[in-house]
């Protein structure tokens, strides 16, 4: 009789899980009667302190797990052991950083660092706040799986359709790694602007949690807890769920006015389509989020399903470019430029691209229907990653010609790619390059992956060149582990 309860029990709790008892976390609408809510750039200057106008730093941190996450924070280490001399004050060239974009495996240290910043080093003041001890050195692989889904409990929730993996993740990174915090929270520190960015799966495009993009859902980004943004710019297809944002009513959020002029409303001229075709399609793109409103059951929900940002942006260098050749966004380096307050960019992109061995050459039957899946992701990963250097390289000296023709002296790094593929020793390279996309690796391996930051960033002629015109001076960053191998698999 007693089991006969109990599988009664768990069957009514099965379902009525499955009847959306247990649902996602909502983002929230948008405050009516507040234009300027959300996490935005412009507001974070009022909270900056030691970063100056003239010299614009961009970081880029591509996706590849832990291996990105560990390449990403020996960089950060690196710069805050650089210094360079800005209107006569030396000061360390991390304090320079205006903006971070990332994306999967990147936005791990990318929001770590938005919310802790000296903090999150091995000789930060609270010991607790080392993303060391926090995420690079612990088994983050064993505890979910642990910790989350072997727990009863939790095979319940997930047999809600409004529930999945992605969901009960982020519920133990927010707990358990980004100490609940919110965008909000990142707007009260200031500069650096962090940016992360996830794929829209239903669009195919870039997704960004700012609230330039949170604007066009009609959501306010404040309250919305990091944890979740990382969640969703990390989850690969296949192992997680999508993580999914309400696309609410629009009737407190008016759309910004560059779409309605990119698309020509009010001359019905099609507006930018033939003059500047790349500005027609995202507004185009933003537009489509927001025609909802004419729906034939306004009752209707509407949601964004969001996914790894790997496929349609892995080095998050998609962000930065829009900014440096476009006045649209809020901020747009472009404006900044053309108003004479920058004299100064670096663009340092950070790409853990790796290129496992392969015995596929070996087998005659050839690659099956999950290695040809993977293969096409890969492939298009590579694509958008070298389009992406390739392209913000181009507009930017395009735009350092027109405005030196002008009379406006400015001096363009970058970007500055520290990957792989720079390192010089054959053997060394193909070690680090057969480090899998996992979120454990061994201490060695995250230790040796910080060391190569530091050696990458060091014998990168474009670092040296802006060090060298900075009057900057590299100072020793500590070895996270003397006398061991850089790379051992």
């Amino acid at each position: 009789m007693q089991i006969r309860k109990t599988l009664l029990a768990l069957g009514l709790a099965v379902a009525l899980a499955g009847c959306e008892t247990v649902r996602f976390l909502e983002n929230e609408p948008f405050p009516a009667g507040d234009p300027e809510a959300g996490y935005r750039y412009d507001k974070l200057a009022e909270h900056t302190t030691g970063n100056s106008e003239e010299v614009f730093v961009i970081l880029t941190f591509s996706g590849g797990g832990t291996r990105a996450a560990a390449l990403a924070y020996g960089v950060l280490e690196k710069l805050r052991n650089t210094m360079i001399t800005v209107d006569g004050r030396e000061r360390s060239l991390l304090q320079e950083v205006d903006v971070v974009s990332s994306n999967s495996g990147g936005s791990y240290t990318a929001a770590y660092y938005g919310l802790f910043r000296e903090k999150m080093f091995d000789d930060g003041p609270e010991p607790e706040r080392h993303f060391t001890r926090q995420v690079l050195e612990r088994d983050i692989e064993g505890e979910i799986l642990r910790r989350v889904f072997f727990s009863p409990l939790n095979w319940f929730r997930l047999a809600s359709i409004a529930f999945n993996r992605s969901d009960l993740t982020a519920e133990f990174y927010d707990k358990e790694i980004f100490d609940r915090q919110k965008f909000g929270d990142l707007t009260e520190l200031g500069r650096p602007f962090v940016i992360i960015n996830a794929n829209d799966t239903t669009k195919g495009t870039r997704f960004e949690f700012t609230q330039e993009h949170f604007d066009l859902i009609c959501s306010d980004l404040t309250d919305y807890p990091l944890a979740r943004a990382v969640m969703a710019s990390s989850a690969v297809h296949g192992l997680f769920g999508v993580v999914r944002l309400r696309n609410y009513d629009k009737a407190n959020c008016p759309e910004p006015v560059w779409v309605g002029l990119a698309l020509g409303d009010e001359t019905r001229n099609r507006g930018d389509l033939d003059a500047n075709r790349e500005r027609y399609e995202l507004a185009r793109l933003a537009r489509s989020y927001r025609d909802k409103d004419g729906a034939a059951d306004p009752t209707t929900e509407y949601y964004v399903h969001l996914a790894d940002g790997g496929p349609v942006d892995n080095l998050g260098l998609r962000a930065p470019l829009l900014a440096l050749r476009s006045t649209d966004p809020s901020w747009s380096v472009l404006r900044l430029l053309n108003r004479r307050k920058v004299k100064t960019i670096a663009v340092i992109s950070v790409n853990a691209a790796s290129e496992p061995d392969s015995d596929l050459e070996k087998d005659i039957s050839g690659p099956g229907p999950l290695s040809l899946v993977g293969s096409a992701v890969t492939g298009a990963m590579d694509t958008v990653t070298l389009d992406s250097i390739q392209v913000t390289d181009t507009k930017i000296r395009e735009r350092i010609r027109s405005l030196k023709a002008l009379g406006w002296p400015v001096k363009h790094y970058g970007p500055i790619l520290i990957d792989f593929e720079h390192i010089g020793d054959a053997e060394l390279r193909h070690c680090f390059k057969n480090i899998g996309t996992r979120l454990t690796l061994k201490k060695r391996t995250t230790r040796g992956l910080r060391k190569i930051a530091y050696q990458l960033v060091h014998e990168s002629d474009g670092f040296q060149k802006f060090l060298r015109d900075m009057d900057g001076r590299e100072l020793p960053v500590p070895d996270p582990q003397p006398g061991r191998p850089l790379c051992r698999l």
